[in-house]
């Protein structure tokens, strides 16, 4: 058995799935807070590495009626508003960056998140249809919409410093939904676009800046519960039947990011490999 042919054959496998690990930090800039022990930053003005940040949001979706008569229907358009948008800071925000600081600040350091500073998010204008039905409860598939990150020192200003786009979403199980989209910064506030960084350093700014881009993936898990949720009726078509609900939720979720190379780069990666096999063979040959 040629195991040097299986090492590339194995190499060009990875070159086909995720490109690097999702973890990542938050480098503010600013020292807020000791190191922990033992020392855990991946540099002074930075958190340690993370895998995940946990949220807690209040969602506001507005199903429209295809059919007034009917009432809701697979295929009827939503809209969802949620986070900032719709509620205020205590219901609304990023809760802890995983793995978080234990009390008494022995390992993985948070510099200062939820003391000196805190994270956000607002969003206006998710769009998708109604998809099926889990139970009584419809369920929502969406394929567009922004969610704004935002920073804060003071809890009451705000800096946009990294959009989420949503472009997919998925049923994890039940009523609960995955998005799933790009980190995106074209209409972010200047200043504050390098704040998260993959693990080896590299702002998400800078990858979503370089020809060609090295993607970075979100997937928000929105941890739905349908049991909270209320349903509203609004409108009326003139026969008394509605033309649409109003649901409102609250959520209990968790955001993950994983960074993947522009399709080209891994086309271009497969080749180069192939053509390394194809000498190795020649060699054994």
């Amino acid at each position: 058995m040629n195991f040097k042919l299986l090492a590339v054959s194995a190499l060009i496998a990875a070159g086909t799935s995720t490109a690097q690990a999702g973890q990542f930090y938050i480098d503010n800039g600013v020292n807020f807070a000791p190191d922990t022990a033992p020392p855990t930053k991946v540099n002074a003005t930075s958190t340690s590495l993370k895998d995940e940040m946990t949220v807690k949001y209040q969602s506001s979706t507005d199903i429209f009626f295809s059919n007034p008569v009917a009432g809701i229907q697979v295929g009827d358009s939503i809209i969802t508003s949620g986070g900032l948008a719709v509620g205020t800071l205590p219901f609304n925000s990023i809760t802890s960056l995983n793995p978080g600081e234990t009390l008494g600040g022995t390992g993985f350091a948070d510099n200062g998140f939820g003391d000196d500073w805190i994270l956000s998010f607002s969003f206006t204008n998710l769009a998708g249809t109604v998809n099926g039905f889990a139970g009584t409860f419809p369920t929502l598939n969406y394929t567009s919409g922004t969610i704004e990150m935002l920073y804060s020192l003071d809890g009451t200003t705000f800096n946009n410093f990294m959009d989420l786009e949503v472009t997919s979403s998925a049923l994890t199980g039940g009523a609960n939904l995955e998005l799933r989209g790009l980190v995106d910064f074209t209409n972010v506030d200047a200043g504050f676009e390098d704040l998260f960084r993959l693990a080896d350093g590299t702002s998400f700014y800078d990858a979503w800046q370089q020809v060609p881009p090295l993607e970075i993936v979100f997937i928000v898990d929105q941890n739905t519960n349908p049991a909270l949720a209320t349903v509203t009726p609004f409108g009326d078509d003139g026969n008394g039947n509605p033309e649409g609900i109003t649901i409102t939720s609250n959520h209990d979720g968790s955001v993950t990011f994983q960074a993947v190379p522009e399709p080209s780069t891994v086309a271009l990666l497969g080749l180069g490999l192939l053509g390394f096999g194809a000498k190795l063979r020649k060699k054994a040959a």
